[in-house]
């Protein structure tokens, strides 16, 4: 893997990361004010497949 795909994985990352932690704060201000609804569901849904993307962003800087 080049240097160049590194750093784009790396700011992927980095990206996922922010988003993962707003989304994870939208979902608690939401549970705790609104409780569970169709929204929360979508955001918990969200945040589930944030996480999966860093996984594997994760998994393919290891890799390479």
């Amino acid at each position: 893997m080049d240097e160049s795909t590194r750093r784009l994985l790396r700011f992927c990352l980095f990206l996922q990361g922010f988003a993962f932690l707003m989304m994870g704060g939208a979902l608690i201000v939401r549970a705790l004010i609104l409780g569970w609804d169709v929204v929360t569901w979508i955001l918990t849904a969200l945040l589930i497949v944030i996480a999966g993307a860093g996984v594997w962003t994760v998994n393919r800087l290891r890799r390479g």
